[in-house]
């Protein structure tokens, strides 16, 4: 058993850990090269309307059966071209939809 003796060792033990597991990680637990306009969805918080409407105006590039480079919707995020935020996930947005009601 290890004893941990201060705040800073704890740190090193998690970091050595979470280091020693994504090693070990399988690569299979990485995303895919092309992703569905569903999957970019998940990903981003954007809709799959949203991803289809950037193919549409040429900022992304399908890849077979209506995929999209994941690496280029990073880099499309990246540059600022996109203006608007995604939306919020459903957890989130009833958060704040309660918590409006409660400061009434």
């Amino acid at each position: 058993m290890f004893v941990v003796q201060d705040e800073q060792q704890l740190v090193t033990v998690i970091e050595r850990v979470i280091e020693s597991v994504m090693k070990r990680a399988p690569a299979s637990a990485a995303l895919p090269e092309y992703l569905t306009h569903a999957q970019v969805s998940a990903q981003t918080g954007y809709s799959p309307s949203a991803v289809a409407s950037w193919v549409r105006k040429g900022l992304l590039q399908t890849y077979g059966a209506g995929k999209v480079r994941w690496s280029e919707v990073q880099a499309l995020m990246a540059s600022g071209a996109l203006r608007r935020k995604p939306k919020k996930d459903a957890e989130s947005r009833a958060e704040e939809i309660v918590g409006r009601k409660a400061k009434r």
